[in-house]
């Protein structure tokens, strides 16, 4: 069982599911294409097929049919999901780090339902999981929107299979860390790319996606970047949450020029994207997120800082908040379409502020201050 790109348009790929004999699974083909047809994202659509192909591996191996499946045979599939080698033996006594994330988890159990959600809505299929699955709740929310205190006392759907993702605080980089990661950048396309996500917030995605057409100067004198909702892009980047400004800032526009300098003048690339592949057989070619990965890969390896492109965005939006403590700008400004992500992500004490905290009250826990209380 593989997945299987497939070109489908101009840049543009989709996936099949491919069974051990060679041949695409009917019905995964065709929620394939019923997600492409809804425009789902291309890594949308290579996780939900990576989701099925897990799910169909787990059938064969239990030996169950696709409409045998109900809220049992998805408790066992997540149960396999956490420790796919021991699933059929008995296990020892002690904790085991799952093999995979319990958001994963999460997302490819969703996948599975939505799939069994499309067959039965476009192919009358005998199998509503939806009725199985969600179940109506009444109490708190964890999130109250702005019509709460009308809906408040209303049922909500509950998914019973949902495991609790534990919540990892916000990491971001120092300054030094910034400063040493730009300092390791092998050439100004990587010294741009990175200082471009550290001031700009954007997406990995977003930022390779980039034309230089994109990089306007308005009426008052400022630069910024005009994200355009461009699709089927030659290295298969997406802009996630569609069309928005972000302003640049002096040092990110000089370090710019200095990139197109270098393109025109000296390696005498041309292209409409700005982040080009500038040696190999490919070059001139847009650059890919494989690439970017290796990029800091060798970051890494040159700096001992276990950085990722996520990084320099969640960097960015911690400084937002951190000198505006404004949530609503903060999200506007990183994109998020709901606020709810933006508060999870960011409200929340750095390191640097627990440490400080402590300090102001730390002196009240000796013991010659409690020693009257005694």
């Amino acid at each position: 069982m593989r997945v299987q790109p497939i070109l489908v348009g101009p840049n543009e790929y989709n996936y099949l599911l491919i069974d051990s004999n060679g041949l695409p699974l009917e019905y995964p083909a065709k929620f394939m294409k019923y997600l492409h047809s809804t425009q789902k994202s291309p890594e949308t659509r290579r996780t939900y097929c990576m989701a099925l192909r897990n799910f169909y591996t787990f059938l064969e191996l239990t030996e169950k049919d696709e409409s045998e499946v109900n809220v049992k045979v998805l408790s066992d599939f997540m149960i396999w999901l956490m420790s796919p080698n021991e699933y059929a033996n008995v296990t020892g006594i002690g904790e085991r780090n799952s093999a995979r994330t319990s958001s994963t988890i999460n997302l490819y159990v969703t996948a599975v339902i939505s799939y069994y959600r499309f067959l039965f809505v476009t192919y009358q299929s005998d199998l509503n999981l939806d009725e199985s699955v969600y179940f109506s709740k009444h109490g708190p929310r964890k999130y109250k929107d702005f019509l709460y205190h009308v809906t408040k006392n209303k049922p909500y759907q509950k998914n019973m299979l949902k495991i609790k993702e534990a919540k990892e605080r916000t990491k971001r980089l120092s300054d030094a860390e910034i400063k040493n990661c730009l300092a390791a950048a092998g050439n100004i396309r990587d010294r741009f790319l990175m200082y471009l996500l550290f001031t700009t917030g954007l997406r990995i995605g977003e930022a390779l996606s980039l034309q230089h057409e994109d990089i306007i100067q308005d009426q008052f004198g400022s630069f910024k970047i005009i994200l355009a909702d461009r699709r089927n892009n030659p290295n298969q980047t997406f802009n996630k949450t569609g069309s928005r400004e972000i302003l640049m800032n002096q040092e990110c526009l000089d370090l710019y020029d200095d990139y197109c300098f270098y393109l025109e003048c000296t390696s005498g690339i041309s292209s409409n994207y700005i982040f080009v592949k500038i040696r190999g057989a490919q070059i001139g070619t847009p650059l890919d997120k494989p690439s970017v990965y290796s990029l800091f890969r060798r970051i890494k390896r040159k700096t001992g800082i276990d950085v990722h492109p996520h990084l320099f965005r969640s960097t960015y939006g911690s400084i937002l908040y951190g000198k505006t403590n404004d949530i609503e700008f903060v999200r506007e400004a990183l994109g998020h379409a709901s606020v709810q992500t933006t508060i999870d992500a960011y409200i929340e004490m750095n390191d640097e502020e627990v440490l400080t905290q402590w300090n102001k009250v730390k002196d009240s826990f000796l013991e010659e201050n409690n020693s009257d209380g005694q």
